[in-house]
Formats: structure tokens, sequence, C-alpha cells
């Protein structure tokens, strides 16, 4: 191998796994991030990658060391959570609302009031996930779907992160489409530090006073 290279990890979408690479010795990517486990609030910086790829990877590393211990006790899951009020804002903002889904998964812990009487359902029935889709064919299409029962409680699962929210519209003849995991909550930051440990102050940062809040503003 040439000086100055190492062989180093990379993630391949194509493959859906790690591959190894040569790159310029330290030159593979890096993506920071940060772990808050009071809120269970993941926060990573994008660099331009998908979001449904970013939760891929981390889930995939979290199963991955799962599978080494002697007892295995947990089922690793990375879900996006729900910007409510983006969500909501996109409802209004359609001509028409063809149709709203939402996929929940059983709450661990255990489930707020907000959300109960969906998680409950869950629970006797002995599922751990439930998909339901509102669909309507008419010219006018859906009428105030976030108010049904089970909606209303999809949406405060996904604040959350126990259910991922999906829906399609037309505007101005034009499809459009949401999809929770491609519009996960995120903010914006105009310059980046030029130190690491600048760059984790600004991830501790986040998760100690922006992710709580909104978390807080989720309910």
């Amino acid at each position: 191998m040439p000086r100055g290279e190492e062989v180093v990890p990379q993630w391949s979408d194509e493959e859906k796994d790690w591959v190894s690479e040569v790159a310029a010795q330290h030159g593979g990517r890096i993506i920071p991030f940060g772990f808050d486990g009071s809120t269970r609030a993941l926060v990573v910086l994008r660099g331009g990658a998908d979001p449904a790829t970013i939760a891929y990877v981390f889930e995939r590393i979290l199963r991955d060391n799962e599978e080494q211990l002697l007892e295995r006790s947990t089922e690793w899951s990375v879900e996006p959570i729900l910007d409510a009020a983006d969500f909501l804002s996109w409802l209004k903002s359609q001509d028409v609302v063809v149709s709203v889904s939402f996929t929940a998964h059983l709450p661990n812990p255990e489930p707020r009031d907000a959300f109960r009487e969906l998680a409950d359902r869950m629970t006797a029935h002995g599922a751990t996930q439930h998909r339901e889709t509102m669909r309507s064919d008419r010219d006018s299409g859906l009428t105030a779907p976030e108010t049904d029962r089970d909606f209303s409680q999809a949406i405060e699962m996904g604040k959350q992160g126990f259910a991922t929210l999906s829906g399609e519209a037309r505007t101005d003849g034009a499809k459009r489409t949401y999809n929770q995991k491609n519009t996960v909550a995120r903010e914006y930051v105009d310059t980046l530090p030029q130190t690491w440990s600048e760059m984790f102050d600004l991830i501790k940062q986040f998760l100690r006073d922006r992710a709580r809040r909104l978390l807080d503003a989720n309910g």
C-alpha cells in the first residue's frame, strides 16, 4: 500500500453494508453525532447524507453489537422524530389530501397518555406493529385527517419516534408527498466550528437545549 494511505471502512448504499476502501491517511468520512439517554434523541451532523441512510447505518451498528453479546436483550431501532408542526403545515398547505398513513411500533418504555389508547389496543392483540391508511378518491379528498382518533395518537407517537407518518396530496394539479423518514426534525447551522472540540460542544448544546425544547414542545 502506498505510503500515506490506509484501508478504511466506508458505507456502501449499493451493498447496504460496510466495505473496505483505500483512502488518504485519516481520510475516511467522519460524521459527528451525539446521543441523549434521557430523551433517547440522536443528533447527527448530516453533511449531505440522506437521513434514512443515516438511520439505517446507526441501526445496523447497534444490532451488530447486540449480536456479539452472550445474552441479547434489546431489539434496536433508529426512528426519525416527527416534526409535528411541519407535518400539520404540509397537510394544510395542500389543495387535496389524497391519503395519510402511519406505522406505529409498540412503545418501550410505557406509553404516554397522549397515545395510550392506541398502544393498549396493540398490546391487547399481541401486536408489535400497527399500520393504518386513510384514503379518499373524492375530488375534495380527505377532510381534517389529523383530527381522527388513531391518526392524532399516531402523530403523538411520531413525536417520540414510535411511529412514522406519510401522506399523498395534490396541489396545483401536481402530486405532492410527505415522508417522515426524509423530513425528520432538523436544525441548520450556517457556519460549522473549526475544531473537533467546538464541534462536539455544538452537538452537546443541541442535545441539551434544542432537542429537549423540541421534545417538550411536542408534548
